[in-house]
């Protein structure tokens, strides 16, 4: 379901859609839109309570002692959890004993990359993917006093992704910084996104509001730019009738994709391309779907539009801002069974 009241999508960018959609409701019990955002966050609240107890019992059997609770910011919003430790190591061992449970690390640095980041932040974030997306945030207080440095001169992923070191030389990390973004600024190294962090899915239940948001039809390409598993374009295949091509970095995810279009029977209509989006290209695409952090995609947004035909439509989804260049020629929040996010159209 659309919520069109423009309204709506300050109460999901500021996490306040529960109460709003109460506020609404109280005063006017028939409105569709406020009881759709209030039963939809309703149900995600009763899904992260669920994961809670979940992961609590599978730590506590590992024998973590540690406070878990919901995400204070959006927890009726989102699939998150926080959890908090004494310090990195045991951050980076709870991490470790959630991915038994199928959570992946978000930050997958190692050698220097890894000191700088443990030395530089404050959270470690794990993710789990099925049916929808579950985060755990791992903070700790233990946090260097460089850490504490003015965000312009503290090393960040997109400098840990930029150039390996090795872990006694982290500390070249400060010299990384500023050589990159002089770089950068000069057009001598392209403008690089850092880790993008693991694979998080659009849930089931927005596929066919987003399908109907970008007007997918039988004769359309759709392309989905980091496809994780495949399973948006498989869907719009499936349920739309169109041709479907998923752009991926992570050869494991490639390889599930692969499979799952395969057992769909869609192998003939669904290709899953490994590599990245911007040395691919997207072909004849007329529908791109961009579900990556916000800063990244709208990053992109400016880019894929330029070169795009006529007719072509670009949606990209996020409960975050998305800032870019080019504006949206419409946005909506979008509501489905447990999931909410805000939908955003650029149309060529």
């Amino acid at each position: 379901m659309e919520l069109n009241d423009p309204s709506w999508l300050e109460s999901v960018f500021e996490r306040r859609l529960l109460a709003d959609g109460r506020r609404t409701l109280a005063a006017d019990a028939a409105d569709a839109e406020a009881a759709a955002a209030v039963a939809t966050c309703e149900a995600i609240g009763v899904q992260v309570l669920d994961e809670l107890e979940r992961v609590r019992a599978r730590a506590a059997n590992a024998g973590f002692l540690f406070q878990l609770e919901a995400a204070q910011d959006g927890g009726d919003q989102i699939h998150a959890l926080r959890a908090h430790v004494a310090d990195f190591d045991q951050a980076l061992a709870l991490a470790e004993a959630l991915g038994r449970d199928g959570y992946r690390r978000w930050e997958p640095w190692t050698g220097g990359a890894r000191e700088s980041f443990r030395r530089m932040s404050s959270v470690l974030t794990v993710a789990r993917t099925d049916e929808r997306t579950y985060v755990v945030n791992i903070g700790w207080d233990s946090v260097s006093k460089l850490g504490r440095m003015p965000g312009v001169l503290r090393p960040n992923e997109a400098d840990w992704s930029f150039v390996k070191l090795p872990k006694p030389l982290w500390f070249l990390y400060f010299l990384v910084r500023p050589m990159r973004l002089i770089g950068e600024k000069l057009g001598v190294f392209s403008k690089g996104a850092g880790h993008l962090g693991p694979f998080l899915a659009t849930p089931e239940s927005l596929l066919d509001p987003l399908f109907d948001f970008a007007e997918v039809g039988v004769d359309d390409v759709v392309v989905d730019l980091g496809c994780g598993d495949g399973r948006l374009v498989i869907e719009a295949a499936r349920r739309r009738g169109c041709r479907g091509r998923g752009i991926e970095t992570d050869a494991e995810l490639v390889e599930r994709a692969r499979s799952a279009a395969a057992e769909a029977g869609l192998s003939d209509r669904v290709e899953i391309v490994e590599g990245d989006a911007a040395s691919i290209g997207i072909g004849d695409a007329t529908v791109v779907f961009v579900f990556l952090p916000a800063d990244v995609a709208g990053s992109l947004i400016p880019e894929i539009v330029a070169g795009l035909t006529p007719g072509v439509r670009v949606v990209a989804h996020e409960q975050h801002r998305i800032h870019s260049a080019i504006a949206p020629s419409r946005s909506t929040v979008l509501v489905g069974d447990g999931a909410v996010t805000v939908a955003h159209r650029w149309s060529s």
